[in-house]
C-alpha cells in the first residue's frame, strides 16, 4: 500500500514517525498523524485546518490536553489510544500506573524490551527506516485509518495516496484519539469530510 502513497503522503508519514518520537511515545497514532499533515503544511487538509484556526502549535496543545500528564509515561497503547473510553467507566490510567508503581517498583507497566536481532537486520531496519532506532510502529486505530485512506482514495479514482486520502481516513475512525480532538475543538466531522473533498474536486491535491 505504501508504495500509492505521494510524496506529500509519505512526507506526512515521516513527520508522524517525528512527533511521535518527540512526544516519547513508541507507536504513531492517529493523533500523530493528525500533527504530521499540519507540520506538511503544504497541503489541502492543512489548510482546511488552518482556515478553522488548528495549526500546529495548537494542534500540539491539543494532544497534549488529551492525554494528560503522566498517562503516556510508559508509552503503552492501551494507556494512549483507549484511555478515553477507561475515563468513561470512571477509571484513570495515571492513577492505576502510579498504583502499580507503588506496589511493583518504577517501570513495571513498561513494555518489555525487544528482542535482540542480528547487526545484519539492524542495519536493513535503520536504511529502510532512515531513522536509526527512532522507528514507531502505528497502532491499530492509526492502520485503520490508512487502510480507510486508500479506500478513499479509489473510490474518488485515484492512482495515489495524499494528505487529503489520509484525513478522510482519520475522519472515518470516529473512536480515534484525533477525531475525538477535533470534536472536542467544536468541530463537526461532516464539515470536515465536506471541505476536504472540496479541496480535492477543486484539484488542490497533485498526484505523485
Amino acid at each position: 500500500m505504501f508504495e500509492r502513497f505521494s510524496a506529500e503522503g509519505r512526507a506526512v508519514l515521516l513527520l508522524a514517525q517525528e512527533e511521535a518520537v518527540r512526544f516519547g511515545h513508541n507507536y504513531v497514532g492517529t493523533e500523530h498523524l493528525l500533527l504530521g499533515l499540519a507540520a506538511q503544511g503544504d497541503n489541502g487538509a492543512a489548510q482546511v485546518l488552518g482556515e478553522l484556526g488548528l495549526d500546529l502549535p495548537r494542534l500540539k496543545e491539543a494532544v497534549l490536553r488529551m492525554l494528560g500528564p503522566g498517562i503516556t509515561a510508559g508509552g503503552s497503547l492501551l494507556a494512549v489510544e483507549d484511555d478515553l473510553a477507561l475515563r468513561s467507566l470512571g477509571i484513570d490510567i495515571g492513577l492505576v500506573r502510579a498504583k502499580v508503581e507503588e506496589v511493583f517498583g518504577r517501570g513495571a507497566l513498561d513494555p518489555a524490551p525487544p528482542r535482540r536481532r542480528p547487526r545484519r537486520w539492524l542495519r536493513r531496519r535503520c536504511r529502510h527506516t532512515g531513522a536509526g532506532g527512532g522507528h514507531r510502529p502505528f497502532a491499530p486505530r492509526a492502520k485503520k485509518s490508512l487502510e480507510l485512506a486508500l479506500r478513499e482514495s479509489l473510490a474518488l479514482g485515484h492512482s495515489w495516496i495524499g494528505p487529503e486520502h489520509l484525513m478522510l481516513g482519520i475522519l472515518r475512525v470516529p473512536d480515534c484519539l484525533a477525531a475525538t480532538m477535533l470534536r472536542r475543538q467544536g468541530l463537526r466531522i461532516d464539515d470536515l469530510k465536506a471541505a476536504v473533498l472540496a479541496r480535492l474536486a477543486g484539484g488542490e491535491e497533485a498526484g505523485p
